[in-house]
This record gives structure tokens, sequence and C-alpha cells, in this order.
């Protein structure tokens, strides 16, 4: 025994004792796996960790609004390829910005199909009246730019000309499919009313046409804005124009 304690003196026996005592108070389970009562809840990890993958995080949700903007874009790209289509295509484009996008409301794929069947062909009588002017444009824009750098005065003039009337008549379709997305009417009307309603708002009618064709140079030249450009434009236009269209809904 003396030769134990001298080995193994009680203070150090004691203090051994105490320490594991300590560890097994701070350790959540005990000698055999099982919780012990008292121990903080088992679930708090288990909830942060849910919390974390949650579709309603504000994280996740804001990953899935960017995957919206990608999808509605690529959506309006693949829409436009048969040209004539173009109008029914940026009709649902701007009403599942608007809905979708901007307002948070769900089935955005589902909202744009709709919208464009239900625009089609009202969209596409209104395609065919603006092709010829973009048809007039792309043709004599170029020719107007080489006679102007060859010091033709006449044909810098016209091309200066050619810039103003093209902001102006594409202001035009810029409030047109927007008003086809947000009321039903007939062909007729909706030129009437297109009209009437970019004249009076003309600024923002101007504003608008100027940033569709900043935004289609831009798309053009780098390819890659193509996957948001899209709704970002479309996004811009619910805000110049949404002010405007909103109180004509009771009407």
């Amino acid at each position: 025994m003396a030769f134990f304690d001298r080995l193994c003196p009680p203070q150090n026996v004691r203090s051994a004792a105490g320490s594991f005592f300590l560890l097994y108070k701070k350790w959540p389970v005990g000698y055999n796996g099982k919780k012990r009562a008292g121990d903080a809840p088992a679930g708090r990890n288990r909830m942060n960790f849910n919390r974390m993958f949650d579709p309603n995080n504000g994280f996740w949700g804001g990953i899935a609004r960017l995957v919206d903007v990608v999808g509605v874009s690529l959506l309006w790209i693949v829409c436009c390829l048969p040209v004539v289509t173009i109008g029914p295509a940026t009709s649902a484009l701007y009403l599942t910005t608007l809905r979708c996008i901007r307002q948070g409301e769900g089935h955005t794929y589902g909202r744009f199909f709709r919208s464009f069947r239900e625009n089609l062909k009202v969209g596409i009588l209104s395609t065919l009246v603006c092709l010829p002017f973009a048809l007039m444009f792309l043709v004599g824009f170029p020719w107007l730019i080489y006679l102007a750098v060859q010091g033709d005065r006449v044909a810098q003039v016209c091309y200066y000309l050619w810039r103003v009337l093209l902001v102006v008549l594409l202001g035009v379709p810029c409030v047109l499919f927007p008003i086809l997305a947000r009321f039903q009417m007939g062909f007729r009307a909706l030129w009437a009313n297109s009209l009437r309603f970019f004249i009076a708002h003309l600024p923002s009618a101007v504003i608008l046409s100027l940033l569709v064709q900043v935004a289609s140079q831009v798309s053009l030249r780098y390819l890659a804005p193509l996957l948001f450009m899209p709704v970002v434009c479309a996004l811009i236009f619910t805000l110049f124009l949404e002010r405007y269209l909103v109180p004509l809904e009771g009407e």
C-alpha cells in the first residue's frame, strides 16, 4: 500500500476523477450512447441544418430567381426563332417578368406559355405589321452608313434622320406588346390604343426604344448577356409602364 500510495498519491486520483466528471458533464451523450436528462435538445443542430437547405431560405430563393431569369430569357429567344412569333413571345416575356420575377408569383414557365398561347394570333398579326419597317432599317441603314463614310452630304443628313426615325418608330412596339400582355383586345383596338398611349407617354417610349437598341447591340456583340438581358429589359419596361397601365385596369 505504501508503494501504491507513493506511485499514485490520493490527491492525484481525486484530481483525475474530478476531471473525468467534468468531461462527462460536458459530453452530450452518456457512456451507453443514450441522451442524458438535462442535456441540450438534440434537434437544435438538425434544425439549423434543415434551415440551411430550406427552399424558403432567402439564399435559395435568390438562386431560384436567378435560374428563372436565365430560363425565361432563353425561352423568349427560342420562341422568337420563327420571327413571326416575336410579338407573342415578347408579350409573354413582359407578363412573366412582371408577375413572377418582380412580384414573386409562382408557375413561371406555365404563365409564359399561357400568355404566349393567348396572344398568339394578335401578336403574330402585329409582328407582321412591324416586320417591313424592321427590314427597311436593316437593309437601308448599312447603305446609308457606307455613303456617309464616303463623304456624301445627303447621306450624312439622311443617316441622322434615319436614327431619329428609328428611335421613334421602335417606341411603338415597345408599348404595344406590353399592352397586349396586360389587356385582352382585338388587333385594331390594340393598335389604336397603343398609338394613343405612345403619343401620350412619348418620353417613356423613346427611353425604352433607346434601351432596346443598346441592349441589342451589347447582347449581339458579346452573346453572354443574352442569358439575362431579355428579362432585365422587361423588368425595366415594367418600371416605366406599369404606373400608367395599372390605372387603366379598371376602365
